[in-house]
């Protein structure tokens, strides 16, 4: 494993990638019921994509403020997704601390790209220092859903 990666910030939230700390009916529920892009997703889904990912949760005490995934090699490449921050604490740069954090850290393992997607959220994430892809038609996708 990669050793973890904990940050504190000034009005205590704790960023962890502990994966025994991320409340999986928590998340289920952000992602398959307040979503766009999980709506539906099942509990057994939402559990089989945490244990194959890098994961990373925000707590104010035991509750769980924030989550975030990514899919990654920790070698060359990962693709940020599921990230979620609750209603009741959005607006205080959660989002943006969490997705930097987990960027940086995979810095570390010489994970210089990142990749995701957004329909509503590009100003958050072009704080991290995401841009829009320089050359889309260069990438393709296969969905057989």
């Amino acid at each position: 494993m990669d050793g973890g990666l904990t940050r504190r910030r000034d009005d205590g939230l704790l960023l962890t990638t502990d994966p025994a700390r991320i409340d999986l009916e928590k998340v289920h529920g952000w992602l398959s019921g307040e979503s766009y892009w999980a709506n539906g997703r099942d509990l057994a889904t939402v559990g089989r994509s945490i244990a194959g990912s890098l994961v990373a949760g925000v707590y104010d005490g035991p509750a769980q403020l924030a989550f975030a995934r990514v899919v990654t090699d920790r070698a060359t490449f990962g693709w940020l997704c599921d990230v979620f921050v609750d209603e009741s604490a959005r607006g205080r740069g959660i989002g943006s601390w969490l997705v930097g954090a987990l960027s940086e850290h995979l810095a570390g393992f010489g994970v210089y790209r990142l990749l995701l997607a957004t329909k509503d959220a590009h100003d958050i994430y072009a704080t991290a220092g995401f841009t829009p892809l320089p050359h889309p038609t260069d990438y393709m996708i296969r969905d057989t859903r």
